[in-house]
């Protein structure tokens, strides 16, 4: 399995399209995406304007080939890019 975890911190006055346009993307994927066995978006406690998303696909070519080729991914990432306010904090685990 390949696991991510993305933290992004977002401009505050564009904090209602980014939870728009994640929250579409989680029910987009969750819906018609079967082999993604996790894939949650989360508010960071204690921080202001801070996300998370809690990812894991099948495997990295997974991910890359199929996950990040899907059109709502397409069509919904330009604009959760254009919300943040800095680069986004990636951070990639392997199974035990």
């Amino acid at each position: 399995m390949y696991t991510i975890v993305a933290k992004l911190f977002v401009k505050p006055e564009k904090e209602a399209a980014f939870v728009a346009a994640m929250s579409a993307l989680t029910d987009k994927v969750l819906a018609h995406q079967p082999d993604v066995t996790v894939y949650l978006f989360k508010k960071i406690r204690g921080q202001d304007h801070a996300y998370a998303a809690i990812e894991q696909h099948p495997s990295q070519d997974y991910f890359r080939q199929v996950h990040c080729t899907t059109p709502w991914f397409q069509e919904l990432v330009p604009g959760v890019m254009d919300c943040l306010s800095g680069p986004m904090v990636l951070e990639e685990f392997d199974d035990l």
